[in-house]
Order: structure tokens, then C-alpha cells, then sequence
């Protein structure tokens, strides 16, 4: 598995534990969920996204590496 794929791995788990739908995650980051799905799916690195998705979501780097 690679660190793209554990990320998302991750924050999937975290959203359905949480309630929170894909497109309610993409509305707080400013983004179309679309492309929040790109980046779950390696389609795209979105980088600058990933830290406000931890932020969000209390995902700590060490949760997935």
C-alpha cells in the first residue's frame, strides 16, 4: 500500500466515523468534490489540500505512515 493509498484509506474511515460525507469535506476546503476525489485517488497530489484535510479531520501524519 502506498502513502497516497493509506492517506486516503484513513480519511475515508475518519469521515464515515465521523458522518461527514466527500462533498461536505470539499465544501470546507474550498474545493469541488471532484477533485477531492483526485486526490483520494492518487489522481492528483494536492499537497497544499492534505494538511487542511488533517487539520479537519485531527488526522495525525503518523496515522497513516
Amino acid at each position: 500500500m502506498t502513502l497516497e493509498q493509506a492517506f486516503a484509506e484513513v480519511v475515508r474511515t475518519k469521515l464515515r466515523a465521523l458522518g461527514i460525507k466527500q462533498y461536505e469535506l470539499a465544501e470546507m476546503l474550498g474545493i469541488k468534490p471532484q477533485y477531492l476525489s483526485d486526490i483520494l485517488n492518487s489522481n492528483r497530489k494536492g499537497e497544499e489540500h492534505k494538511a487542511k484535510i488533517r487539520e479537519i479531520l485531527a488526522i495525525k501524519e503518523s496515522d497513516y505512515k
